[in-house]
């Protein structure tokens, strides 16, 4: 089978010349998605996803909540090579689509409601889901701890002056919300849905508010400011800290983030009973018994991760944006005053010669070791 491959029948005839050229499969006739991990340099036809075959079933446009087909590649790209190891299909269980956007009432400035038909547990997915209705829309969500059905959860919009006493399992812009607040799907960038704490019983802690949040109008306008090369002040941003990791997450007042935690908080409690309950999940042998480490040599302190700024717009690849300091701006006589007290401390001492001397104190030039001397 593997002869008969267009990388067999290639490393037949022309195996001596393929080795000399290194960048030969970066051709695209030549291409597999095994190589992905391998070339990290070179551009694939397909990314390493199940994207190719999710495109073949279902329409990313069109949005349901009828249950659907799982889309199951065994962990293989679309020419058959492995793409993720311990991947099997597991079993045939019916899959839906979640919707990650609370930020939609952002744009009309009104609250959006909506009921909570049914509380369900999929196959695929750690955390509960929430069949939620309001007009002539349904859609599933992720649900918070404290949901129940027949509950009315409300998206709001408004970031007043003063904090709001929020409601668990509302949505708010992170600006609105009061420090030492428990939230969970957080979006890093407003308007693209979330993206952090998703997984069941993950949460953060808001632990700073800016005192300028709710202008909105200064916020825009340091975004807009090309000229000024510091980031966004502490006034107009929010940060949030991660319950799991302690990790820190500085993002824009807009971001919106559900108060709460995620359902199904005791996740990491459960225990497969046997190894087929692996398999029905898609997940694959290893190599051997895993070894948990006993500890009894302890353990290494790994620090913290560093901040997470999601303020800052990401810049595309090819495009390189230039951001210059005036001197008759703030942010270069802060960057000034900053240099002069560095140089302040700056303690130049002159650096004295050596005197010439008989010995001089050098290995070779000092008289050999005798027992006479002692």
């Amino acid at each position: 089978a593997k002869l008969c491959s267009p990388r067999g029948i290639l490393r037949l005839f022309v195996i001596p010349s393929i080795n000399e050229f290194p960048f030969f499969w970066s051709i695209k006739a030549f291409q597999t998605s095994g190589g992905l991990q391998r070339h990290s340099g070179m551009t694939y036809p397909h990314k390493l996803s199940w994207q190719w075959l999710i495109e073949k079933y279902v329409d990313p446009n069109q949005y349901t909540v009828d249950p659907i087909r799982k889309i199951r590649t065994g962990g293989r790209g679309p020419d058959g090579h492995i793409q993720y190891k311990h991947v099997t299909t597991g079993l045939n269980m019916p899959y839906f689509l979640v919707d990650y956007v609370h930020s939609r009432q952002m744009e009309t400035k009104e609250v959006y409601e909506e009921v909570i038909l049914k509380i369900a547990k999929n196959w695929w997915r750690d955390p509960y889901l929430a069949l939620t209705a309001s007009s002539e829309v349904k859609r599933w969500i992720i649900a918070t701890s404290n949901m129940k059905e027949g509950d009315v959860i409300r998206s709001h919009w408004e970031i007043p002056s003063i904090p709001v006493l929020p409601v668990l399992g509302d949505a708010y812009p992170v600006g609105a919300l009061p420090v030492g607040t428990q939230v969970c799907l957080i979006e890093t960038h407003p308007g693209e849905g979330a993206v952090i704490c998703r997984a069941a019983g993950t949460s953060a802690t808001v632990v700073r508010r800016g005192a300028a949040v709710h202008d909105l109008s200064g916020l825009r306008t340091q975004m807009e400011d090309m000229l000024s090369a510091e980031p966004i002040d502490d006034c107009f941003t929010s940060t949030l800290q991660l319950d799991s990791s302690r990790r820190e997450v500085r993002l824009l007042p807009t971001c919106v983030v559900v108060v709460g935690q995620v359902s199904n908080e005791l996740h990491n409690r459960q225990r497969y009973r046997k190894f087929g309950e692996k398999y029905w999940h898609g997940i694959k042998q290893r190599s051997g018994l895993y070894q948990k480490k006993t500890g009894r040599f302890g353990r290494k302190i790994r620090p913290v991760d560093p901040l997470l700024d999601c303020t800052q717009d990401e810049v595309p690849d090819g495009e390189i944006r230039a951001k210059l300091t005036l001197p008759e701006r703030p942010e270069f006589e802060r960057r000034r005053v900053r240099e002069i007290f560095a140089d302040s401390l700056l303690v130049k001492r002159p650096k004295t010669r050596p005197v010439p001397g008989p010995n001089n104190a050098l290995p070779h030039t000092l008289p050999r070791f005798t027992w006479r001397h002692c």
